[in-house]
């Protein structure tokens, strides 16, 4: 009342002042419910974004996973089509290297049929001198006995019983002005002998000849009889002892190639020789790319020794045979010697051999030490 009084106003205005004032704060109280619903509206709408925010970045991780697993696959296959291509060079390589090969090998079974053929003509050759030295030596051997066989019945008949010999009196035998009695005595015995063997053994080829063919008793056709038969088997022994002795002499001998490999603790050095120990090819650690301590490693004699391998192939050298000499206690001793005894290297190892220096003997050693 004081505050009215000192504002001047009378009562009933102010009654009216505050009814007005009544009907604002009711209409501001509505206003204040109707924004409360709408918060709680737009709270229930929040949330619901949220919800659906929530489930949409749930969503996007999905996908993002799903992406990057695409992109794993992407790498993966990426990576198969690269090993596909390069096992395709390679064996595109492999093909390339499979038909020189072959065309090598058909050339040498050309080589090789013609060199038979040549052996062949002059196996036939030696063949045909053969029959021919074989037929004289049957000739001789017939004449050898018609002549012994006249000379033994010559004898008989004329009852030869003197001292002196038929090569005494021509003056074969004579060494001095006077012979022996007993020596000549001897030889005509001997001689005696010999023909009447001949005698006997032509009689029991004339009595076969007689039970086989009564037409052939002449003694020409029986001793023609005999030297052809004896110069069958003769041929028939002689041909394979012709081709064994042809088989051993005129086989070519393959050319055995060295691999030389010097395994130290710095180094390793790989190189190629000849059967004349020319060396055709070097390579070690430092040549191909390693360097310092890197060039005694393992990995360095690998790629020594395949690079060797891949020289030989470039330079075409033939090889079929090798004996590999290893010298040292490096750590890429067994490396070169693995990359060397690849089965798709071209040759075959024929011996392994180490020839590492060990001490024996020598100078006198330094003096232990004592603590």
């Amino acid at each position: 009342m004081e505050k009215v009084k000192e504002l001047g106003q009378p009562p009933c205005n102010i009654f009216s002042t505050w009814s007005t004032e009544g009907t604002r704060v009711n209409a501001l109280k509505a206003d204040l419910e109707a924004a409360l619903e709408r918060a709680e509206k737009a709270e229930q709408e929040l949330k619901k974004n949220q919800e659906e925010q929530s489930s949409k970045e749930i969503e996007f991780g999905n996908c993002q996973k799903k992406v990057g697993a695409l992109e794993n696959d992407l790498d993966e296959t990426e990576k198969n089509l690269k090993e596909t291509t390069e096992k395709f060079r390679e064996s595109e390589l492999k093909c390339e290297t499979l038909e020189r090969k072959v065309a090598q090998l058909e050339n040498e079974v050309a080589e090789k049929e013609k060199k038979i053929e040549e052996l062949i003509e002059e196996r036939n050759k030696l063949k045909a001198e053969y029959e021919g030295v074989i037929s004289s030596i049957s000739e001789l051997q017939s004449f050898q006995i018609f002549t012994f066989s006249t000379f033994s019945q010559q004898r008989i008949s004329n009852n030869y019983t003197s001292s002196v010999s038929p090569f005494e009196k021509s003056g074969r035998n004579r060494i001095g002005s006077k012979t022996t009695t007993n020596d000549n005595e001897g030889i005509d015995s001997f001689l005696l002998n010999y023909a009447n063997k001949q005698k006997d053994n032509g009689l029991m080829n004339v009595k076969e000849s007689n039970e086989t063919d009564s037409s052939s008793s002449s003694p020409n056709l029986l001793l023609s009889k005999f030297t052809s038969k004896k110069s069958d088997t003769t041929q028939r022994t002689s041909g394979s002892d012709v081709a064994k002795l042809l088989s051993d002499f005129l086989v070519p001998s393959e050319e055995l190639y060295r691999i030389h490999i010097r395994a130290s603790y710095n180094n390793t050095i790989v190189s190629l020789a000849n059967s004349r120990k020319d060396v055709l090819i070097n390579s070690s650690g430092g040549l191909v790319g390693f360097k310092k301590a890197q060039r005694g490693g393992y990995e360095a004699a690998h790629q020594a020794a395949i690079a060797l391998v891949e020289k030989v192939k470039e330079k075409g050298i033939k090889i079929k045979n090798v004996e590999v000499l290893i010298k040292g206690f490096g750590p890429g001793r067994d490396a070169a010697f693995k990359a060397i005894a690849s089965p798709e290297n071209p040759w075959t190892i024929k011996r392994i051999t180490d020839s590492t220096p060990l001490p024996f003997g020598g100078c006198r050693p330094r003096k232990a030490r004592r603590l």
